[in-house]
């Protein structure tokens, strides 16, 4: 890479974390963006008040567009400088994520993985059949059939089992659960053609071949669904506590949050069924519903979608999250266990975007640009050290 490059990025980092008090330094720093004027313009860009408005996180990032997408966006404010220090975590993570997106269109121009090109590696997944017999699923290149399914020609390509070819008329719905472990994802088409996308620990039960009168399914952990549309069967997905009941649309359901169910719709209508009141609570697109499994309340709020999909997507988004719950997804997903020696560290918040199929150093590192918290990775151990930084 340039070598004015690295120096640009050292010099930006120290002066989003207050450190660049040197007027030589302050000096260098604008001689070298003069001397460079793609990586002025990206930074004057990204300064733009407007700019978060016309880049939203709904635009797909990709590689080889990374100027044009600068969606790690620097949450700048021009008033009182020593106001907005105190929050260098969300300001200074988004800068750091953009300046890596902006290294990687001069090294790297790739596209984003999607779900057709995911490390094969990641398509991991169990399943269990009606009759108790487990087998574990990987990627397969050339299309298998899986054994032992009555009445069904069910098959995995690719990290997709597909079981398009079911018998639509069986007479016993016979029910098969499909497991992904950490660090894994994993595709399901189920009978009707409804698409299901798996997170990592996530488990999935479902017919073989639905019934008359409705499509029921039941998630623990995390999915994004494309329903295949039947206005005769509503199909529904129990998680947990409550059901979510959907005619033809695109949604996603988290049941990771602790004492919490989120549930998020992209596209088309579904309702959430509360357990102890049997009360229906629909949704429109761009909504959330917040159910909490202490309370038995519903929460509804408006939300940008991309950050509860994203994973799908290959990519982590983080918008005012906590460090603990950022760290609770890299443990999922690298299948790693995190400690911290201080608990205050868990409420640090960070806002940025980071590919999820970087290794996880790169995002550790990403996390560190902050200048308030470090990282001691051991195996599949890591130790969360809040960082001191003198203002």
């Amino acid at each position: 890479m340039n070598k004015d490059y690295t120096h640009i990025i050292e010099l930006l980092q120290r002066y989003y974390a207050g450190l660049l008090t040197d007027s030589k330094e302050c000096e260098a720093l604008s001689d070298l963006l003069n001397k460079n004027p793609e990586f002025k313009k990206l930074l004057n860009q990204s300064l733009d008040e407007n700019f978060k408005d016309r880049y939203s996180l709904e635009n797909k990032i990709q590689k080889d567009k990374a100027l044009q997408k600068f969606d790690a966006y620097i949450n700048y404010h021009p008033y009182n400088k020593f106001k907005w220090l105190r929050y260098a975590a969300s300001i200074i993570l988004p800068l750091a994520i953009g300046i890596a997106l902006f290294i990687q269109f001069y090294a790297n121009t790739n596209n984003t993985p999607t779900n057709s090109n995911i490390p094969a590696e990641k398509h991991l997944a169990t399943l269990k059949l009606a009759n108790g017999q487990t087998m574990r699923l990987n990627y397969q290149v050339k299309s298998t059939v899986i054994p032992n399914i009555k009445d069904s020609k069910v098959t995995n390509k690719a990290g997709i089992l597909s079981y398009l070819d079911t018998n639509q008329h069986c007479s016993k719905i016979q029910y098969n659960t499909l497991e992904v472990p950490r660090s894994g994802m994993f595709q399901v088409i189920l009978a009707d053609g409804s698409k299901v996308y798996l997170n990592a620990e996530t488990k999935l039960k479902y017919p073989v071949t639905f019934g008359e009168k409705n499509r029921k399914v039941f998630l623990d952990g995390e999915a994004y669904f494309e329903i295949a549309k039947d206005s005769t069967r509503p199909f529904i997905v129990q998680a947990k506590e409550i059901d979510v009941r959907v005619y033809g649309t695109t949604f996603n359901i988290n049941t990771h949050i602790q004492n919490q169910i989120q549930t998020t719709l992209i596209e088309g209508s579904i309702s959430i069924t509360l357990p102890t009141t049997n009360e229906e609570i629909m949704l429109e697109p761009n909504m959330m519903a917040k159910y909490s499994c202490q309370t038995k309340d519903v929460t509804v709020s408006l939300v940008n979608t991309r950050m509860y999909t994203a994973w799908k997507y290959g990519e982590f988004v983080f918008e005012n999250a906590t460090l603990e719950s950022i760290m609770e997804q890299l443990s999922r997903w690298y299948n790693v266990e995190v400690f911290y020696e201080c608990e205050a560290t868990k409420q640090l918040i960070f806002n940025g975007i980071a590919d999820r199929f970087n290794n996880i150093q790169d995002v550790l590192t990403l996390l560190e640009s902050t200048q308030t918290v470090k990282f001691n990775l051991k195996g599949n151990t890591i130790t969360v050290k809040k960082k001191s930084t003198q203002w």
